[in-house]
């Protein structure tokens, strides 16, 4: 894991801090493509999941 966060918008749920292209201890990493997922669990205890029940997952292209 490169980075995470759990400091959501509450009105829209998208994170407050986005990823910089870093390690978690702010180590740049090397251009690339690198994998996404998205879980989440609501204060209610259910999960969050797309329309078909399944985790949010895709890609991102860091070029330097």
């Amino acid at each position: 894991m490169l980075w995470r966060t759990t400091e959501i918008d509450e009105e829209d749920g998208s994170p407050l801090v986005g990823w910089k292209g870093s390690k978690q201890d702010g180590t740049p990493v090397p251009q690339g493509v690198y994998i996404w997922k998205i879980e989440a669990q609501f204060a209610d205890g259910t999960y969050w999941s797309d329309e078909d029940g399944r985790k949010k997952v895709g890609s991102v292209t860091l070029i330097r």
